[in-house]
């Protein structure tokens, strides 16, 4: 069941995927800068007119779930202009 987090520190990124440790916090960081909150501390209500634009990928050893561990990855994320559209 989904969950909502105040608290970037209170996720429990233990318990997730390799990758969802390196990613999370730093998307939900950015978003919060663009936002003009606390950097990386609290968590605000999405505003739709402040979207980002996330690209990313990740190597990850032999051993799937059993290993969780990561490689190599790479991860970008930029402001969008409020004009630009995208399309999947």
């Amino acid at each position: 069941e989904p969950k909502w987090f105040h608290d970037i520190h209170d996720i429990p990124l233990d318990q997730m995927f390799a990758d969802d440790s390196l990613w999370l916090p730093k998307l939900l960081t950015h978003y919060n800068n663009n936002n003009a909150s606390a950097v990386g501390e609290k968590l605000d209500v999405p505003n739709p007119s402040n979207k980002l634009s996330f690209n990313a990928w990740f190597h990850f050893h032999a051993g799937g779930t059993q290993t969780n561990s990561i490689m190599h990855h790479f991860i970008q994320i930029t402001k969008t202009s409020p004009n630009t559209s995208s399309h999947s």
